[in-house]
């Protein structure tokens, strides 16, 4: 988030642009996602087992051994 923040356009001492970026990262944790913010492609691919995803969140299987992957990549526009 600091790196985004510190770049032209991120709104760096604007909440509420502050507050969006967050409620991306924070609202899909669980899901795959590609966003562009302040000319950063943020993508994050996601591989789970042994969960049910409802709403957003993982919640885990009863009986089942949990696994979780989150790989985040940063690319700056050209």
């Amino acid at each position: 988030m600091a790196y985004i923040w510190g770049r032209p356009g991120a709104g760096t001492f604007d909440p509420g642009a502050r507050q969006e970026i967050l409620d991306l990262v924070g609202g899909r944790a669980a899901e795959q996602y590609s966003a562009v913010c302040a000319g950063v492609t943020v993508t994050n691919k996601v591989s789970y087992s042994g969960y049910d995803a409802v709403g957003g969140y993982l919640f885990p299987r009863e009986g089942e051994e949990q696994r979780l992957s989150l790989r985040f990549t940063m690319r700056a526009g050209q």
